[in-house]
């Protein structure tokens, strides 16, 4: 049992990856065609077998008591000098519990989601998610190292194939007329245009004809046509023109098309492994100079010191995590009557989410989000003596040199006080722009 288990430990994690993979890209056509039965059993059964797999998993872990710890090791993903880096799933006690918890008690969530979701147009896709959710978490649970718990370029060696088709679509971009690209964009420009004037008047259209339209509507159908033309025209020109580059005179066409050439033969590298993580891993190295050591940083690029990095990696996910949650809570305190209502009457998603959800949302949303901008400008406030040192230096000096410490600290207070006043005021206008107006 332990051979099967080094071997063949990582079908537990496949199954419900592979339901997945069936319900993502087919369950539509299997929905429309053999029913949502069929959809439910491909979904259930896939962790089913994993639970089942799970069991004698479990009870084999159980029985050693020396070291009870088995290792599947499944494929070799990174191999640079002493760094060996494997994609493989480690099996021991606490890990054999929990998957037993994933696989037991996912199999039951799918089953009464069969009957939950029962006649939801989206039946397929809640199951892909679900079993893509299970994955995951077994994936979590039994990784053996951090980088392959965040799975990384773990879809390096499942897709290596599309270097080649990355290369020839750079091949083929490479030999386009430099005209081709700019009159695309033109076109596209056009497009958008027509489309706007066709969505307009199909709005106005009544069983009875099209109405009188006013003086604004013209203006706004000869607005888009007439500057959709004058735009085309506008690229077109631009890629005709003659720039200097570091090779030589070129058109602004010649540099679109080599631009978007590199791109992909970019995306070719990244997938080939011809340069670039995960096979061809470069440590980066710090040059000193000069009898004191000093570190020589780079002529080119921006240097960004680490405690400067650190706090603004530190501030931003704080504050994006706070505004995240309050722009979620503003949308659910909204009823779900109104969303209701909404499809009721027939309008679709982005247009009650913008003339219905968003406007009572933005009342509930907007004191609390105020406040974060305003604890966003304190914080930030605090890296300004680590990565603007010589804005507190200049202040520091004066404060030696003359003595005036309070002028200098008041100077500083003004200054943060007039940037959170002024996000104060921003934030009141709107406040006032969208309160209920009571008669």
């Amino acid at each position: 049992m332990i051979e099967l288990i080094q071997n063949y430990g990582y079908l537990i994690a496949i199954f419900p990856l592979v339901g997945t993979l069936v319900n993502g890209l087919l369950g539509r056509a299997i929905q429309e065609r053999f029913g949502e039965k069929t959809v439910g059993i491909i979904a259930c059964s896939s962790v089913i077998f994993s639970f089942l797999l799970t069991i004698p998993v479990f009870i084999s872990i159980l029985g050693l008591h020396d070291d009870p710890v088995i290792i599947n090791n499944v494929y070799n993903w990174i191999k640079v000098g002493y760094l060996n880096i494997d994609i493989s799933l480690l099996f021991d006690p606490l890990s054999s519990v929990m998957i037993l918890i994933i696989t037991g008690i996912g199999s039951l969530i799918h089953i009464y989601s069969t009957a939950y979701m029962k006649g939801d147009p989206g039946f397929y896709r809640y199951f892909a998610y679900l079993n893509l959710f299970v994955f995951s978490m077994l994936l979590l649970v039994l990784a053996d190292n951090i980088l392959f718990m965040f799975i990384g370029w773990f879809a390096h060696p499942i897709f290596g194939f599309l270097g080649g088709f990355w290369g020839a679509v750079s091949s083929f971009i490479e030999a386009l007329p430099t005209w081709l690209i700019p009159g695309l964009l033109a076109a596209f420009v056009l497009f958008l245009a027509a489309r706007w004037i066709w969505g307009f008047f199909a709005a106005r259209k009544t069983p009875a004809g099209y109405g009188k339209f006013s003086d604004d509507d013209v203006f706004r159908v000869v607005f888009a046509a007439v500057g959709s033309i004058l735009v085309a025209f506008m690229l077109l020109w631009i890629g005709n023109q003659v720039v200097q580059t570091t090779q030589g005179p070129a058109t602004v066409g010649e540099q679109l098309r080599e631009g978007l050439s590199n791109l992909f033969l970019w995306a070719e590298t990244r997938f080939t492994g011809d340069s670039g993580a995960p096979i061809d891993w470069q440590s980066a190295a710090v040059e000193l100079r000069g009898t004191g050591g000093f570190v020589q940083y780079s002529t080119t690029g921006v240097v960004i010191t680490p405690p400067f990095f650190a706090i603004w990696i530190g501030v931003t996910l704080y504050t994006a995590s706070f505004i995240a949650e309050i722009v979620r809570g503003g949308i659910l305190a909204v009823s779900k009557g109104q969303t209701e209502a909404s499809q009721a009457v027939g309008l679709t998603r982005s247009q009650y989410l913008r003339l219905i959800i968003l406007p009572q949302a933005f009342r509930i949303i907007m004191p609390p989000l105020g406040n974060q901008y305003l604890n966003l400008a304190k914080n930030t406030s605090l890296g300004l003596a680590v990565a603007y040192a010589d804005i507190v230096s200049v202040g520091n000096t004066l404060i030696n040199q003359t003595g005036q410490s309070l002028p200098v600290i008041l100077v500083w207070m003004a200054f943060f006080l007039t940037v959170s006043l002024t996000i104060s005021a921003i934030v009141n206008y709107y406040n006032r722009k969208l309160k209920l107006v009571e008669r």
